[in-house]
């Protein structure tokens, strides 16, 4: 059962222990789930299978999706939430990995009674997470829209590139030293050693924007090698470039994003219909 709570600030949130919030007026939607001893903040839409679930980039509340999620559930179910130490969920005390953050993802999806099968919606560092969620769980996942996605091998070939103090400083960062406190190359790793990704239906949209920039550099080079290499690292994946597009591309072309969702929904109910 979806709860809205209305909240003048700033005021405690009673689940998840003594945490201040300050902004003046808060408008709760969705429930908040106990996983393993911290609060996580769920939203549920729409009606019908299969659901889309939206894992966000890094350090992105469930707000980066701006009307999508809202479309999306005139058709089918949805499911948006914060991770742990994001927006309306409880914060944690250490670095966390990508097996972390999907294994809180699977408990909470069961405990929200979300109904299976899922579509993952990945955006960024959250299409790593989806990735693997799919290599975990590959009987609950029929597809996947990655959105601009990081890639496994991105962390270490940007720090190539550095100069040694600007690296020394990239690295601490990924490490965990982030506001979401994630260790991006311990979540790299994981991935890459579970590459072997069943055939899923999957879309991957590519910003276009900074491919086209005068200064074009190596490093943009090296994401749009990357976002390629996933067509061959994903059976059943397909490319299409967001040619107006930068990095937040449900926020400069979401009618792109609502597309590829709409199809890998259809594409679902067909097959379903045929078994």
């Amino acid at each position: 059962m979806t709860s809205i709570v209305l909240a003048w600030g700033p005021q405690r949130l009673i689940k998840g222990g003594e945490r201040r919030i300050e902004r003046a007026w808060l408008i709760f939607t969705g429930d908040l789930i106990d996983i393993d001893g911290h609060y996580m903040r769920i939203e549920q839409k729409g009606e019908g299978g299969p659901t889309v679930v939206f894992e966000p980039g890094l350090s992105q509340t469930r707000d980066t999706w701006g009307s999508i999620p809202n479309e999306m559930a005139k058709v089918t179910g949805v499911a948006v939430y914060d991770r742990a130490g994001v927006g309306e969920s409880d914060p944690v005390s250490f670095p966390r990995t990508t097996r972390q953050i999907i294994n809180d993802l699977h408990n909470l999806l069961i405990r929200a009674n979300v109904a299976k099968p899922y579509i993952l919606v990945g955006h960024s560092f959250g299409g790593l997470n989806a990735r693997l969620f799919a290599c975990q769980y590959p009987d609950e996942v029929v597809g996947m829209v990655l959105i601009d996605p990081s890639h496994e091998e991105q962390f270490m070939r940007y720090a190539e590139l550095m100069p040694a103090e600007k690296r020394i400083q990239y690295i601490r960062h990924e490490r965990g030293e982030n506001e979401e406190r994630v260790d991006m190359f311990a979540s790299a790793h994981q991935v890459k050693l579970a590459r072997s990704l069943p055939s899923i239906p999957t879309v991957i949209i590519t910003a276009g924007i900074d491919h086209k920039k005068a200064n074009y550099d190596r490093s943009e080079q090296i994401h749009q090698e990357l976002q390629s290499s996933l067509v061959r690292l994903i059976p059943g994946s397909r490319q299409i470039m967001a040619e107006k597009s930068g990095h937040f591309i449900q926020k400069d072309q979401p009618e792109l994003v609502i597309k590829a969702i709409r199809e890998l929904v259809e594409a679902a109910r067909a097959k379903k219909k045929l078994m």
